[in-house]
């Protein structure tokens, strides 16, 4: 993301809980206006996978 948007862009990937995701959603945050964290209602209760959706990229 840091290479790709422009100020005010918005980032949605697919992630999965587990081992360095707190971090990353984390470091997110610091360049993001917000972070939002959806599990949509397809996916099972006991998955891991999760999207995170940033919007408004902060340019440093």
């Amino acid at each position: 993301a840091a290479t790709h948007l422009r100020a005010g862009g918005s980032f949605v990937a697919k992630a999965f809980q587990g081992e360095g995701f707190d971090a990353f959603v984390g470091r997110l945050r610091g360049r993001f206006g917000s972070v939002a964290l959806r599990k949509p209602k397809a996916s099972r209760s006991r998955s891991r996978e999760i999207y995170v959706v940033a919007r408004d990229w902060r340019d440093e």
